[in-house]
């Protein structure tokens, strides 16, 4: 089973992504957009980006924590990786990405409930 996008209200009427794993563990928080519209189509150039060798931008935090940015082909930050504490849990992050990136399922929870 792919893992699903979520798309979350912020303050100010912001919206943020995040790609979640089959069990819903977070893969991917995208970077803070203004409308629902943005979001989505923050989904899409992840969608677009994630199978790229090139768009994954890898750091090291202040604390030697190793992290990564998704990039577009624009180079524009699309969302960045939770902090992983050894190199293989950094490439475990990418390869959860590159499996679960692809999803075409999107739950929105800017609406309210009925």
């Amino acid at each position: 089973m792919l893992g699903w996008y979520e798309i979350h209200a912020l303050p100010g009427k912001g919206r943020q992504v995040v790609l979640k794993d089959a069990e819903g563990r977070p893969l991917l928080h995208g970077v803070r957009t203004r409308s629902d519209a943005a979001a989505r189509a923050q989904i899409e150039r992840i969608r677009e980006s994630c199978m790229i060798d090139e768009r994954y931008d890898i750091k090291t935090s202040a604390t030697s924590k190793w992290y990564f940015y998704l990039t577009g082909s624009d180079q524009t930050v699309l969302g960045v990786s939770p902090l992983a504490g050894t190199l293989n849990i950094r490439d475990a992050y990418i390869g959860a990405i590159r499996a679960h990136g692809g999803s075409t399922s999107v739950r929105d929870y800017t609406k309210p409930f009925p």
